[in-house]
């Protein structure tokens, strides 16, 4: 009976708070180290036992474990074990015999106290980090044990919180590599209009009849600078002659076509240029730019006059019809103010320019960079300093020559991702038209917009397509794999911390 009764006056729980002290009796804790790091929780703490005020029957069991404050969530964590010199044999002799209840509670840090010396051991624990340890804080329950079994319990609360590491963003570290355009053959042209005079029923030009001088003048000027450069060679001449709607359809067909015959004779006969490179066809009547100019102007009877041009479709009866339509002033009108406009010669004059070379480029640039094509242009770019003024003009040119090209949008949506511009790569990226040559640079894209799927997809096809024709190689885009699963552990870390 005495002895129940020891064992009731001993079974002590005294709960301490943590901000005065670490210390219960002889154990001391100190210091504390308890944080989140790479996904794991991670405890570590300096345990000390003073052995004077131990005695050989007597037992320290130090168990932390982490608890939130309303007691949700608690995981209790490893114990540690210090045993006086008499309680070390009856821990093995337990031991020895299979003692259930130590099996299944085994310490991870056993230590045997020797005569009274102090005691000091290093307490480390990981494991998976949880989202609730993110408020939980360390408590730590200290067993102070004899031979005769009678225990005092003792709980240090509130002894840390968690530490999170700061969340600082993980910045991609891309490879990207520009695509080099196709060499091609440089096709450039120049084009314009002739509203030449003619005498009444006659196709012949006349150099000298009315505006004639002027707007010969203008051919002269544009054929004349191609056909005097001698980095250009003439590879085809498109002309076009138009009349009004004056008068029948087959007058009218027949009078723009020897119209624009003659300017191709005059042409050739004057710069030599080649019947075969010649094209000539004509337009009878020109209702489509009428159209267009009643639509831009005003006039009296202007819908009346729409409406008859789109209704009637012979263009004989549509003539007539206009002639008497209110009186025949909207028809008078179009006959002085807009049909002179459309009686005219159009032209076209292709050119092929020589290939140059890189000095020869830097050259041309300053003076006519159309003439440098995009496989000229890259290697010009190449030649200057990374950022500097002249590639950012090379770059900017390119994108104004090639708005519509696949390896240009691409390579400037690769620069903006080199500088970190995600969103300013955007309209670039869309305009790539899907090209296997910048799957590497779609795939960083959308990693570095955080579409990892999107992203992972691209890379993916960019290594079945090495072996083609791209930039790219395996070890860039094992390169991206791998940044992209740094990416993606990156955003799991972002969201925990955004909760």
């Amino acid at each position: 009976m005495k002895q129940i009764y020891l064992i009731a006056l001993f079974f002590l729980f005294v709960s301490i708070s943590a901000s005065g002290q670490k210390r219960i009796g002889g154990v001391h804790i100190h210091p504390i180290q308890l944080e989140e790091r790479n996904d794991s929780l991670h405890l570590e703490m300096e345990v000390y036992v003073d052995g004077k005020t131990m005695n050989n029957c007597q037992s320290w069991t130090i168990i932390p474990y982490l608890m939130t404050a309303d007691s949700t969530w608690c995981v209790e964590m490893p114990l540690a074990l210090v045993n006086g010199k008499t309680k070390a044999k009856l821990f093995k002799r337990k031991e020895k015999y299979g003692n259930y209840h130590l099996l299944a509670n085994y310490p991870t840090y056993k230590i045997d106290k020797k005569r009274k010396r102090d005691i000091t051991f290093r307490y480390v624990y990981s494991a998976p980090y949880e989202i609730w340890m993110d408020t939980a804080a360390l408590h730590i329950r200290q067993i102070l044990g004899s031979c005769a079994n009678v225990e005092q319990w003792f709980v240090l609360e509130d002894v840390a919180q968690v530490h999170l590491t700061p969340y600082i963003a993980y910045e991609v570290q891309p490879r990207l590599s520009l695509i080099r355009p196709e060499k091609e053959v440089k096709v450039l042209s120049r084009e314009g209009s002739a509203y030449l005079d003619f005498q009444v029923g006659r196709s012949e030009i006349l150099p000298g009849f009315r505006r004639n001088p002027q707007e010969l003048a203008k051919i002269n000027d544009v054929l004349s600078q191609v056909k005097n450069d001698k980095d250009f060679e003439i590879s085809a001449l498109y002309i076009t002659g138009y009349a009004s709607p004056e008068g029948s359809w087959q007058s009218n067909d027949r009078l723009s076509y020897e119209r624009a015959q003659s300017l191709q004779r005059y042409i050739r006969d004057r710069f030599r240029i080649p019947g075969p490179l010649i094209s000539v066809k004509n337009v009878p009547e020109d209702w489509e730019r009428l159209v267009q100019m009643i639509n831009e102007g005003e006039m009296s009877g202007k819908y009346q006059v729409l409406d008859i041009i789109g209704t009637v479709s012979d263009p004989d009866a549509r003539e007539a019809r206009l002639r008497v339509l209110n009186g025949g002033a909207p028809f008078r009108y179009m006959l002085s103010e807009m049909f002179p406009s459309l009686r005219r010669v159009e032209y076209k004059v292709e050119f092929t320019v020589k290939e140059y070379s890189l000095e020869e480029s830097e050259a041309i640039m300053q003076k006519s960079p159309e003439q440098l094509n995009h496989y000229e242009l890259s290697l010009l770019y190449d030649n200057y300093p990374e950022g500097s003024p002249e590639q950012e003009k090379i770059s900017d040119l390119i994108l104004r020559m090639y708005a519509d090209d696949g390896v240009a949008n691409s390579n400037a949506a690769a620069r903006l991702l080199k500088q970190g511009e995600v969103e300013q790569a955007r309209r670039y990226i869309e305009k790539t038209n899907d090209i296997p040559q910048a799957y590497n640079t779609l795939g960083v894209y959308y990693m570095m917009a955080e579409e990892t799927d999107k992203a992972e997809a691209y890379f993916n096809r960019a290594l079945q397509a090495i072996g083609e024709d791209v930039p790219y190689t395996r070890e860039e885009i094992e390169h991206n794999l791998e940044e992209l699963q740094k990416k993606r552990e990156d955003i799991n870390i972002r969201t925990r911390y955004e909760r």
